[in-house]
């Protein structure tokens, strides 16, 4: 007589203390680290602290494992130095929209100023080069999303596309 183990997706899974249970899909949920700094930082950016008489989320390491005090009486969801916050998922998508769109302007400006000291050394604007990536990065663009990005730029400063011209 044998024994004979099985494995599956469940023996897999690695258990996650910061995981959370009945979340709120209208809201996006962090943790934060319990200093007044990251607090006021959180808060600047539109999170608010979670008070758990207000949202039902609550961490894997619910209040049944949570050591009671007889003083108790703080309603926010903790686990050790960290604080769960969250925003309202529509200012959470606009705010890294934002910061998406910032990033694409940044690349774009790097990408121009590349582009312009290429010709500005070699005197012409013809000039033929291939950049290679050694990989990708999130964030990053694909050719076509890359040439609309420049054909805006050039239409921005007023120079004809070449789908204008």
């Amino acid at each position: 007589m044998g024994v004979e183990v099985t494995r599956d997706q469940a023996d897999k899974r690695q258990f996650d203390g910061l995981a959370l249970r009945n979340r709120n899909p209208a809201m996006v949920y962090r943790w934060a680290r319990k200093d007044d700094y990251q607090i006021a930082m959180h808060r600047y950016h539109g999170y608010e602290v979670v008070d758990r008489k207000e949202d039902k989320v609550e961490s894997e390491l619910n209040s049944g494992t949570r050591m009671k005090k007889a003083d108790d009486l703080d309603t926010t969801i903790q686990l050790g130095d960290l604080v769960l916050m969250s925003i309202r998922k529509d200012l959470y998508d606009k705010r890294r929209n934002e910061e998406d769109t910032l990033a694409r302007r940044r690349q774009l400006a790097v990408t121009r100023g590349y582009h312009e000291e290429v010709r500005r050394i070699v005197g012409q604007t013809g000039v033929s080069y291939e950049e290679r990536a050694e990989g990708s990065y999130s964030g990053s663009m694909n050719e076509g999303e890359h040439e609309k990005l420049m054909n805006e730029l050039e239409e921005s400063r007023g120079a004809p596309s070449p789908r204008r011209a």
